[in-house]
């Protein structure tokens, strides 16, 4: 790259914010440049001053509180701090766009997809009416959104989550900008859709000659995806290289420490060296869950939507078992059924010779103390009324373990083993950040001491770093309490590293199951093979990547019969499909191209 080609210029970037405590230096003297074209990826974990950088760019932060105290941001030579903001508006959409971390908060529910993009299209290239609306369709076909036609008179709430991502990189690129700010654009996507989504900005950044400042924690989709990497600690930017340099030689503390934390899908798993145990803890047959669909004035059910539809699984003392899957396969209801938070359509959940689906109330409650729970956010899952100490001791009471005197002591205790100290039992939920939220999590869960933990998505939000940290933890807390672990996750990295075996859930049945190295190492069913290719890694030299197109298909009113079904198909070879499958309703012809994009797709890679 020379310097002629350079289209934005960051020199001692300093951002603050006012608070009762004094000022944050959250972005703390930052400087880079960012060519013509290239993919310049920052990285590093949350509060490092990732996003406040980017916000900067297009004078964004949030004010009173936040403020550029000093530094330089220049966009094709011209200074952009200070800048009017009637100017700044100009530029802001027309050159710079940014894609939001969250659609769904980003997108307003209000409004039809089609009036947000008009909205932008109007102000930013002054359309009008039909002239508009035409721009609108042409620009969420560009990002693969099928029937532009009818998608564009839709609410965002219509939309699964990578849809939604692919009409915040519409409206991003409806005016053709120099610059695409991507902010974590594929954190809360499944690796399929993300794969999508990649390869989407790519193919747009190739026809559009578009830069991208892409700011993530996935040190996948960095080494797949950047040119050049700029890793940030503590609002300082500590290392700058190319991305193959980067990755093979760091040389910062910091960025080491940081590639030690990435999830790998080839070094040895943690449970790699235990010896599988043969007693059977929990025994799952037939499971089936399905929710009433209804429409009209008056509710009346027209259909199911078969969340969990004959799931078979089996759980053994002292063994991880994982459920990998996308978003919407059924994973989290197969969680919730187990510790029957939700009452299963029908099916057998055995443990000890007790059928847990067919048990009333007070039947269950000593099964509630066996089977705990982790859940995916650790501050939602947290009464932010309640202290430490009472969110703890709560089961522990329920259950009647212990005087209140053993119930404060094992509570500390249990923060103590999880590396929470000092005197936090009457602090509050809001004090602590998000690694030691799901911590006390993990203390709530161990302090009615259970037999089986349900782990659903429990590092999915936490950086790399933390999400080692409670890995480890997780790990050590295994062999010292004799438990075994239902891992619910679609990071089938981080499954790698923690699991005995792995289950992989697609439309509410296990379509295959098996040692985990011998799932990563050798998938049978072709959606098992197109899940592992799309994981992002950082070895990803030589490596098929299946990119397949479309959303996973709904679960309400599944095919049945479909040659393409997960129930048939457990081959590349035994998917064909015939054009009379595909006429008896649009919900089954949505599947069966899915599944037939699936087996092409596979095909094609071998």
């Amino acid at each position: 790259m020379t310097q002629s080609s350079t289209i934005l210029e960051i020199r001692n970037l300093h951002t603050q914010f006012r608070t009762p405590e004094g000022l944050v230096r959250a972005v703390d003297g930052v400087s880079f440049d960012l060519h013509e074209g290239e993919t310049y990826a920052l990285v590093g974990e949350s509060g490092s001053g990732k996003s406040m950088t980017a916000l900067s760019v297009m004078q964004l932060v949030p004010r009173p509180a936040g403020f550029i105290a000093s530094g330089s941001i220049r966009y094709a030579g011209r200074e952009l701090v200070g800048l009017p903001p009637i100017e700044m508006r100009g530029i802001r959409g027309n050159d710079i766009s940014m894609i939001f971390q969250e659609p769904m908060t980003a997108l307003n529910p209000v409004f039809t997809i089609g009036n947000q993009l008009i909205e932008v299209i109007k102000l930013h290239q002054g359309l009008r009416g039909g002239a508009a609306l035409r721009v609108a369709i042409e620009m969420l076909d560009r990002v693969g959104i099928a029937a532009p036609d009818q998608r564009v008179r839709e609410f965002p709430h219509q939309l699964s989550g990578g849809m939604r991502q692919r009409v915040m990189i519409a409206m991003a690129l409806a005016c053709r900008p120099k610059i695409l700010i991507a902010d974590e654009p594929t954190t809360a996507l499944d690796v399929t859709v993300q794969s999508q989504i990649l390869e989407l900005m790519g193919d747009l950044q190739s026809e559009l000659g578009t830069a991208v400042l892409l700011i993530t924690h996935n040190m996948g989709v960095v080494a797949e995806n950047a040119d050049r990497i700029g890793v940030m600690t503590d609002g300082k930017l500590v290392e700058e290289a190319d991305c193959k340099q980067l990755f093979a030689s760091p040389q910062h503390d910091y960025t080491k420490l940081l590639l030690a934390a990435v999830p790998s899908m080839t070094a040895p798993g943690r449970a790699d060296l235990r010896a599988p145990t043969p007693d059977v803890l929990l025994k799952v047959s037939d499971l089936k869950m399905h929710f009433p669909s209804r429409k009209g004035f008056f509710k009346r059910p027209v259909g199911y939507v078969r969340a969990v539809d004959g799931l078979d699984l089996v759980i053994r003392r002292g063994e991880t078992l994982a459920i990998v899957g996308e978003s919407g396969c059924g994973k989290t209801t197969v969680g919730k059924c187990i510790n029957r938070l939700l009452t299963p359509s029908s099916g057998q959940i055995m443990m000890d010779g007790h059928d847990l689906a067919g048990l009333k109330r007070v039947g269950l409650q000593p099964y509630r103390q066996r089977i705990q729970m982790i859940f995916q956010d650790p501050f939602s899952s947290l009464n932010p009324r309640m202290r430490i100490g009472r969110i703890i001791e709560e089961g522990m009471q329920t259950h009647g373990i212990g005087t209140p005197a053993d119930r404060h002591d094992r509570a500390a205790a249990l923060l103590a083993r999880v590396d929470i100290t000092g005197d936090v039992l009457e602090r509050y939920p809001h004090e602590f950040s998000g690694g030691q939220r799901q911590r006390i999590g993990i203390a709530r869960a161990l302090a009615v001491e259970p037999d089986l933990v349900i782990c659903d998505e429990a590092t999915s939000s936490l950086d790399v770093s933390v999400q080692a940290q409670i890995l480890d933890l997780l790990d050590e807390l295994k062999a010292e309490f004799g438990l075994s672990y239902l891992f619910i996750s679609h990071d089938i990295a981080v499954v790698r590293q923690v699991s005995d075996r792995i289950a992989v859930m697609y439309l509410g049945k296990i379509v295959e199951t098996g040692p985990t190295q011998a799932i990563i190492d050798s998938p049978q069913h072709p959606y098992t093979r197109a899940l592992i290719s799309a994981v992002p890694r950082i070895d990803h030299e030589g490596r098929k990547q299946i990119i397949l197109d479309g959303d996973v298909p709904s679960p309400a009113n599944p095919p049945s019969g479909c040659r393409f079904h997960p129930r048939c198909a457990h081959a590349v070879e035994a998917c064909h499909v015939t054009e009379p499958a595909l006429e008896t309703s649009d919900d089954r012809q949505v599947a069966c191209l899915r599944h037939r994009e699936i087996a092409e797709t596979v095909a094609a890679s071998e």
